[in-house]
């Protein structure tokens, strides 16, 4: 891997992470919001957490690997990237629950330590993810 293509790799992987940290935000805002109107909190869960994958979907699309200015100002949708981006998220929240149980129950470890130690392992793969298929190019 080049130097440039490292340097560019790097700053999409802290890019990716900023994003994710809004979307945290728009997750927890939404759920909280519709929590305070009455709803149930599982319907609430589902909502908001669509609602952070559809967040994560737009700025990851236009600013993490989005390919230039002409891309970002044509605000183009592309229905497969979103379909590889809605079965990517989906995947790897799967990934994420057993691998929680395993850390969690079997490994012994403290519930907050072990939801750390998966968000790790699941922001990586996250990541690749998005990098090599969701948002490769055409």
């Amino acid at each position: 891997m080049s130097q440039g293509t490292m340097r560019q790799t790097i700053r999409q992987f802290i890019m990716f992470n900023m994003i994710g940290l809004v979307n945290t935000a728009v997750d927890f805002m939404v759920f909280s919001l519709l929590v305070w109107l009455g709803v149930y909190f599982v319907g609430a869960q589902v909502i908001s957490y669509g609602a952070g994958i559809v967040n994560s979907y737009v700025m990851n699309s236009w600013l993490t690997f989005g390919k230039g200015p002409e891309q970002r100002r044509e605000r183009k949708f592309d229905k497969a990237q979103a379909i590889r981006f809605t079965i990517l998220s989906c995947t790897v929240l799967g990934l994420s629950l057993p691998l929680l149980y395993f850390v969690s129950e079997k490994m012994l470890v403290n519930e907050w330590l072990a939801k750390l130690l998966v968000t790790g392992v699941t922001t990586v793969l996250n990541f690749i993810g998005s990098k090599k298929w969701v948002f490769r190019g055409k």
